[in-house]
C-alpha cells in the first residue's frame, strides 16, 4: 500500500500524490493531501519572504546610488544656489551700468549733432541688454532649481557658467589695461568692472561645484 514519505500515512493511490519539483526536498516524492497543502503553504510563504527581501535590497541599492527624494542637500548645493543669486545681482549691476553709459553717450551725441551713430549704439545696447536679462532670469531659476533638485539645472548650469567665462575674461582684460595705463579713476567708478572681476572667480567655482561627485549624484547624473 502506498505510503506518505513525510508523515508515514498509508493509503490508496487516490489519497496520495507526487509532490511537484517546486517544493524543495519533497519534489517527486509521494505525499498525502494534507502534507501537500502544508508544504505548498510553507513554500508560498518562503517565496513571498524572499521576494520582499530582494525588493528591499534593490531599493537600498538605488538609494545608495542615486539618493532618494529626501536626499539631504550638501553644503555644495547651498553654496551653488547662493552663487547663482549673486550672479543674477551682478548682471543687474552690469545692465544698469551699460544703460547709464548708453544714455550718457547718446545725450552727448545728440548735442554734438552726430546722430548717425545712434542706430548702431541702440542695437549694441539692446543686444546686450537682452542677453543680460536672459542671464538674470536663468540665474535665479537655477538657484531655485538647485534647491528643488531639478535635474535639468545641472546641464543648464554647466552651459551658462561656461558662457559666463567670457565676461570673467573681459573683466581681467579691463583690469590688465587699467594697470598698464595706470588710469584707475574710471575703473574704480565702474560697476561693470567690479562685477566682471567677481564673475571671473565665480564662474570657475560654479563649474567646480557642478562637477563634484556628490553634486552630480544629487542631480541624478551618476
Amino acid at each position: 500500500m502506498p505510503k506518505c514519505e513525510r508523515c508515514g500515512l498509508n493509503g490508496y493511490s487516490l489519497e496520495l500524490k507526487m509532490c511537484p519539483d517546486i517544493i524543495p526536498d519533497w519534489g517527486n516524492k509521494p505525499i498525502c493531501k494534507q502534507c501537500y497543502i502544508e508544504l505548498k503553504k510553507l513554500n508560498e510563504n518562503n517565496f513571498l519572504k524572499n521576494n520582499n527581501t530582494s525588493h528591499n535590497s534593490s531599493e537600498e541599492i538605488l538609494i545608495n546610488k542615486f539618493g532618494n527624494n529626501n536626499y539631504e542637500r550638501s553644503a555644495f548645493i547651498e553654496i551653488l544656489a547662493a552663487l547663482w543669486i549673486i550672479i543674477g545681482f551682478l548682471f543687474i549691476c552690469i545692465a544698469f551700468q551699460r544703460t547709464s553709459d548708453y544714455l550718457d553717450l547718446t545725450g552727448g551725441i545728440i548735442r554734438s549733432g552726430e546722430g548717425y551713430f545712434l542706430s548702431e549704439m541702440l542695437f549694441h545696447w539692446a543686444f546686450f541688454t537682452i542677453i543680460f536679462i536672459l542671464i538674470i532670469i536663468l540665474s535665479f531659476l537655477l538657484a531655485y532649481g538647485s534647491l528643488m533638485k531639478k535635474t535639468r539645472s545641472w546641464l543648464i548650469g554647466i552651459m551658462l557658467s561656461s558662457f559666463l567665462t567670457y565676461f570673467g575674461l573681459y573683466g581681467i582684460l579691463i583690469l590688465g589695461l587699467t594697470v598698464i595705463s595706470e588710469d584707475y579713476g574710471d575703473a574704480l567708478l565702474n560697476l561693470e568692472f567690479y562685477a566682471s572681476i567677481l564673475i571671473a572667480f565665480i564662474s570657475p567655482t560654479v563649474i567646480f561645484i557642478l562637477t563634484r561627485p556628490e553634486v552630480k549624484t544629487y542631480f541624478e547624473k551618476i
